[in-house]
């Protein structure tokens, strides 16, 4: 990635900045580029900077020839070209991150050719998370060795999938929903096992009868499809850029590791396998090693700046 430059803030990303400190969190500039203008930045949120929540970078007026380089405190953000030429981005705040100031800076090219820097400080607020006690199986609270071993092997693999960062983006349009159902278990609870307190709910549950399809929400590829120790038969889709969904408990898996899928492809079945208390999907969101809400992502609209680039209405 080029080397971020400190640079005067240009007026346009004055009164960008100035829209992201009012109150409800973050906002838009307020129309697009003129010809000749540098790029246009715009930054989306559902709720804010929050723990959890997953933020959309878009940048219009950006040289085709170059793309967006930039980074979200220590984390590089990955952009990529939208069917308009708006240049998009994700970067995510994991679950568990503190309250405090972070630094997202980008390195632009203008249409012209022209080079400009851009800063933003965001500020990121407390959120709370309620508590949920379970009753499970307790094989699956006090592992046998045998278990507890398979277990750590499973976590290690997963987070090396999680580790990879496919240069491009599989996504088409807005991410839509894997199911409809009741949300039995929300983003971020804290969980308490048979009494023993584990690691908070880092995706959503959605309770459903055994059977129900599961659709890909969005195009990606299969990084994993097989029959883990806490999640039974489990799908994760890599969407490109560092962006993966997980889809856990399935009674069937549909899919094949390396395959690729399209939204509204089938990956499987609703089921009760691995660490349940009842059939339902545990659907979760990771942004590199960001634990994001993925309902944060459905609610942003992507289709809206993959379409013409006119003016942002403020959605």
């Amino acid at each position: 990635m080029p080397q971020l430059r400190d640079e005067p803030l240009s007026l346009m990303t004055a009164a960008l900045a100035l829209l992201l400190a009012l109150p409800g969190g973050l906002g838009a500039a307020a129309a697009p580029p003129e010809s000749g203008s540098p790029p246009w930045v715009c930054v989306k949120a559902r709720e804010g900077a929050l723990p959890g929540e997953m933020l959309l970078v878009a940048v219009r007026g950006h040289d085709d020839g170059l793309i967006p380089a930039g980074r979200f405190g220590p984390e590089p953000l990955c952009f990529w070209r939208a069917a308009s030429g708006t240049y998009l981005s994700f970067a995510g705040l994991d679950l568990d991150a503190s309250t405090g100031t972070r630094t997202m800076e980008l390195e632009l090219w203008g249409a012209d050719g022209g080079h400009s820097a851009w800063e933003q400080e965001v500020v990121v607020g407390p959120k709370a998370f309620p508590e949920q006690r379970l009753k499970v199986d307790d094989r699956y609270v006090r592992l046998r060795p045998e278990d507890e071993a398979r277990a750590g092997r499973e976590a290690a693999r997963l987070n090396e999938v999680y580790s990879r960062r496919t240069p491009e983006s599989f996504l088409s349009g807005s991410f839509g929903e894997p199911l409809s159902g009741r949300v039995s278990a929300a983003f971020g609870e804290r969980r308490v096992f048979n009494g023993f307190p584990k690691s908070p709910h880092a995706g959503v549950d959605i309770a459903a009868p055994a059977g129900t399809p599961v659709l890909a929400p969005q195009g990606g590829l299969v990084a994993l499809a097989e029959e883990l120790f806490y999640s039974g038969n489990t799908v994760v889709l890599d969407h490109g850029c560092g962006l993966f969904t997980y889809y856990g408990h399935l009674s069937r898996i549909s899919v094949k590791t390396g395959a690729m899928v399209r939204r509204g492809e089938a990956l499987g079945l609703v089921g009760a396998t691995g660490r349940v208390t009842g059939p339902h999907l545990h659907w979760t969101a990771r942004l590199g090693r960001a634990r994001v809400d993925p309902a944060s992502l459905t609610a942003l609209d992507l289709g809206f700046w993959a379409g013409p680039a006119a003016g942002d209405n403020g959605r």
